[in-house]
């Protein structure tokens, strides 16, 4: 791409006025399905991930953090292993890792882990010495907290005023005051993992004057600055070679590999040194976990069931830095805690909304839909309750109250998106008994970027009376604006996206005891399976031919929970307000 735009830049424009650019309707090659060229060297194995290198001289080594965040290392005995097979060395690493980060390519708010690696001439030979070498840990204030103290820490701030983000249409309590109902309820959302295919890893060479490294990062210049910071250097003196990467999901940006291996590979006079986690370590300690969520909602009903006031306070974890200002008073606030709260799709006169941001022992940080994934649980679950407080249907409430609000941008797209959608799934036709729908939309809005991506879901599960939950059909239509590039990436992409939601939303969490994470790998923290996955998944797109979309890598996972537990309710007559359902009693008669 340098040498691309230094060669542009040499090109004499002719006048301005007389180019062109070429509409949609002139498109020949966007909006074409075609297949992904790297498919053919992942199937016959020759597609290279970080995993997979091999250098000359190469050495491994295998890596233990403290398992309490923010513990320290008080001490270690390398003298028990370091007579075993293939063993080299041992290093102690102060290392750096990112409690925020703003976006990809910005560093956030930093914070020191303890950690220590065993260098040997394999992997197994290191992880096997570092499994028997005695190490005590000094796991500091936060070695007793756990979830439930968290989630207790949090519920008390609620009671406390937040930053104000949205007060619009007059006072909470005077409306409330004339309601012919009022409806309130409290969700939760946990800590959740990336939990990636490939573990973390990096391969690094320090040489005077040089630092290599080779690994798979969604953000190789985030790498690149870490490593240099690492090493010692200037940013110029760092060389990053990137490789395929086994899963990103917002946790593959530069991660903490890559700067225990630069740190491991300064001690080994320019030989080149693999740092491989094993699944335990990646998830438990090499993690920046979805933030864990609440959310505290009340809306005074008119005798109609139409509500007249909204007042939402929320609290999460901050994980990212920018600061956005945002509704009534424009007071900055992290933009994932309100992304898609502070502007609400749904007419509502009066609306109060205010948010705590915290930071706690727990490292937190991007994760795929971010706060999307938690505000529209939250925001989507509430006004399914209304509905059915108000005695209507849940697409017909959601439709009216849309159309009431002439302020909302794309109000007529969203119409388009729920009738669609409804048609597709053959809402409000019979179902056998312990059948059910639910409908959800959204379009991953935030204040800071004028794209949106709508999305709309319909899913139809059943549940035998123990409350075995199987998802039958999803039926989707999602905005392809002007046009999408790839429609056939497009429909992978949701493909893909429904299975992830579907984990989410029924089996995984991140729980925290004795300051530490439990979860460590697959057995523990479900993920779908193939015979989880739904029989029917359609697909349609919506042509808006008004804008361009924002994208596609995340923006039809947020509906699946809040659909999930309409239907969950229609069959049951429980309303599950936290995640994930399958912790919860979800048998009835």
């Amino acid at each position: 791409y340098g040498a691309l735009a230094t060669r542009a830049a040499q090109i004499t424009l002719p006048d301005p006025g007389k180019i062109k650019i070429k509409g949609p309707d002139q498109f020949t090659l966007i909006g074409t399905e075609q297949k992904n060229r790297d498919v053919p060297l992942k199937v016959t194995g020759k597609a290279v991930y970080g995993i997979d290198v091999d250098l000359p001289g190469m050495l491994y080594a295998a890596v233990k953090a403290c398992p309490v965040f923010d513990g320290k290392l008080k001490s270690y005995d390398f003298n028990v292993v370091k007579d075993r097979p293939g063993v080299r060395s041992v290093v102690e690493i102060e290392g750096k890792g990112q409690r925020l980060g703003a976006d990809f390519g910005t560093s956030g708010q930093e914070y020191r882990y303890a950690a220590v690696a065993v260098v040997a001439d394999s992997w197994w030979r290191a992880k096997t010495a570092l499994d028997l070498m005695p190490i005590e840990w000094n796991f500091g204030p936060n070695a007793h907290r756990t979830s439930e103290e968290l989630f207790q820490a949090d519920f008390e701030t609620l009671k406390q005023t937040g930053t104000v983000v949205v007060e619009e249409g007059g006072s909470y309590d005077a409306a409330k005051s004339k309601a012919a109902k009022v409806v309130a309820a409290t969700y939760a959302v946990p800590f959740l993992a990336h939990a990636r295919m490939e573990p973390g890893n990096a391969t690094a060479m320090v040489t005077p004057g040089r630092v290599d490294v080779w690994t798979g990062d969604q953000s190789p210049e985030l790498a690149l600055l870490r490593a240099a910071d690492e090493a010692g250097v200037t940013p110029d003196k760092v060389f990053i070679h990137t490789t395929f990467l086994g899963g990103g999901y917002g946790g593959g940006g530069g991660s903490d590999q890559v700067r225990q291996a630069v740190s491991i590979a300064k001690t080994l006079n320019g030989r080149p040194v693999k740092v491989l986690w094993t699944r335990e370590e990646d998830m438990r300690v090499g993690e920046k976990y979805r933030p864990m969520g609440i959310a505290q909602y009340e809306a005074a009903l008119d005798a109609d069931g139409w509500p007249l006031a909204i007042k939402l306070r929320s609290i999460a974890d901050r994980y990212d830095r920018s600061l956005q200002r945002t509704g009534t008073y424009k007071n900055p606030v992290p933009d994932g805690s309100v992304r898609g709260l502070d502007q609400l799709p749904y007419f509502v006169p009066t609306v109060y909304f205010d948010v705590h941001t915290k930071n706690s022992h727990v490292p937190v940080g991007f994760r795929r839909s971010s706060g999307s994934a938690a505000n529209v649980f939250y925001s989507e679950s509430f006004i399914d309750e209304l509905a059915h407080a108000a005695g209507r249907d849940s697409y017909e409430y959601r439709r009216d109250l849309i159309a009431r609000n002439t302020k909302f941008p794309n109000r007529e797209d969203w119409l388009k998106a729920l009738d669609l959608v409804a048609k597709m799934s053959g809402w409000g036709s019979p179902l056998p008994e312990g059948w059910a729908r639910g409908i959800a939309i959204d379009d991953h809005r935030r204040s800071t970027r004028p794209a949106t991506s709508l999305c709309a879901h319909v899913v139809t599960v059943s549940m035998t009376r123990a409350g075995l939950l199987r998802l039958e059909r999803v039926d989707v239509v999602f905005d392809e604006g002007f046009s999408l590039v790839n429609p056939l990436s497009v429909r992978k992409q949701i493909e893909g996206q429904v299975a992830w939601a579907l984990s989410d939303a029924m089996w995984q969490e991140i729980t925290i005891k004795d300051g530490r994470t439990v979860q460590g790998n697959f057995d523990q923290y479900r993920i779908a399976r193939m015979a989880d996955y739904p029989p029917q998944v359609n697909i349609q797109f919506l042509k808006t031919n008004n804008k361009w979309i924002l994208g596609v890598g995340d923006e039809a996972i947020s509906q699946i929970a809040p659909a999930l537990a309409q239907a969950i309710f229609k069959i049951t007559g429980k309303r599950i307000r936290s995640l994930p359902f399958g912790k919860q009693d979800l048998s009835w008669a």
